[in-house]
């Protein structure tokens, strides 16, 4: 009796230290940990200061209301809340983010539902300890819709760091024509021709040092016809900064690129077309002035030909000048001869018939170098004239020669200028 009575007394002392043991436990846990604790039913039948200074409420405020008054309202959130209860009800625990209305507010609390169950295995009330991580909670949704919103409008496939696929959305699959599951597990390479290894084989070396790309990429679809994407290569590091994923971003812009080539090719052609036109109109150009060259050298030619007319003109003027005196030196002399002759008489008649002969001679001589004078004279204001158009017409030639050499040069320029444009045709088209 006496050692029954010491062991019962024994455990009875064990049983009152482990209480006072797990009450403080509780009470440590309590005054770190916002918790709220719950009837079978749902209702609040007590919450600590810490739960009610995170929602801004007092306990009064929340005391015998039933925990569903805070949940969202949505048909999914009711059907969620309900099954929770259900698990509680069967003596499951549940973690989670539930989003909850607190004065009007949205928070979002992380909580872990403990059922408490008595012997029968009935539950008896539910633990509920939470944290508010509304302003995380937010942060992830922004970024969410972000993705959300890019996932919608862009094509995006994920990579392991090696390169592997992890998954890619509706718009990679339906612009590659592949199914999820025929490009799960497999290679980028599947995707480039061998080109883009050949010049980039480090490629993904570079990305799982945490190197980004962008820029324009030709790919091939799964019937190997190409195609053009803009797209990022992003590296994603985790909380140790090891890249663990790369996510690409890409948009189409096949089309976009097949227009440029179009206006390229077609800009080859008019550069080419021009360059030819350039050349003739060049060659054309030289021609002209070679012409107009000659042309010039011509008239030069003219001008100095009737600079020596005019000379000549002036020389047969002297020497008719110079008959016209000898004709009336003549003249004078048959005048003197035919007096001499009328003084002799009968002796003097038949000279006097020769003296008459010259001088009539004398006269016809002097009126024809008169009429030659004339000729002459006319001749010289003619060549004088022509002479003055000759001046005239050689300086049109020569403005024109030194225009023409200006188109010549401008032209010039304009030859150079279009080939240098066909080069960079040229390298575009390449």
């Amino acid at each position: 009796m006496w050692l029954g009575h010491k062991r019962a007394e024994k455990n009875t002392t064990s049983d009152v230290d482990t209480k006072a043991h797990l009450f403080d436990d509780m009470s440590a846990i309590s005054q770190h940990l916002a918790i709220v604790n719950y009837d079978a039913e749902g209702n609040i039948i007590e919450a600590n200061r810490r739960f009610l200074d995170m929602v801004g409420l007092e306990l009064s405020d929340i005391m015998g209301k039933n925990q569903r008054q805070f949940c969202d309202d949505s048909p999914q959130a009711l059907s969620e809340n309900q099954e929770l209860w259900q698990q509680l009800a069967n003596g499951k625990s549940h973690s989670g983010t539930y989003k909850r209305k607190i004065k009007q507010d949205v928070v979002y609390l992380d909580c872990t539902y403990v059922p408490v169950l008595d012997d029968s295995k009935q539950l008896v009330k539910v633990i509920n300890v939470c944290k508010n991580i509304t302003h995380s909670q937010e942060e992830f949704i922004h970024l969410n819709a972000i993705l959300q919103a890019l996932n919608v409008s862009l094509a995006v496939i994920e990579f392991s760091p090696d390169g592997t696929v992890q998954h890619a959305n509706e718009n990679f699959l339906r612009g590659m024509g592949y199914s999820l599951n025929e490009v799960v597990g497999k290679h980028h390479k599947m995707f480039c021709f061998p080109e883009f290894y050949r010049d980039n084989a480090d490629f993904w070396q570079r990305l799982e040092r945490g190197q980004p790309f962008s820029g324009k990429f030709q790919r091939k679809d799964k019937q190997g016809n190409s195609l053009w994407l803009e797209a990022t290569y992003n590296p994603i590091v985790n909380e140790k900064g090891k890249v663990y994923r790369v996510i690409k971003f890409a948009s189409n812009i096949t089309d976009r690129v097949n227009l440029a080539m179009q206006a390229v090719e077609m800009a080859a052609s008019i550069s080419e077309q021009t360059s030819h036109i350039t050349d003739s109109a060049v060659q054309v150009l030289n021609g002209a002035v070679e012409t107009a060259h000659n042309v010039a050298n011509r008239v030069k030619g003219a001008s100095a030909l009737s600079q020596q007319l005019l000379e000549q003109s002036k020389t047969i003027n002297g020497m008719v000048n110079t008959i016209n005196g000898i004709a009336s030196q003549t003249n004078l002399l048959a005048l003197n001869a035919a007096i001499e002759a009328a003084r002799a008489g009968d002796t003097g008649r038949g000279f006097a018939v020769v003296a008459d002969e010259v001088r009539q001679l004398a006269s016809r001589t002097s009126a024809a170098t008169e009429e030659i004078t004339d000729v002459v004279g006319e001749n010289a204001r003619l060549i004088a004239e022509m002479e003055h158009h000759l001046i005239s017409v050689n300086q049109v030639a020569l403005e024109g020669e030194d225009s023409m050499h200006s188109v010549s040069h401008g032209l010039e320029d304009v030859r150079v200028g279009v080939s240098r444009f066909v080069g960079i045709v040229e390298q575009l088209r390449a």
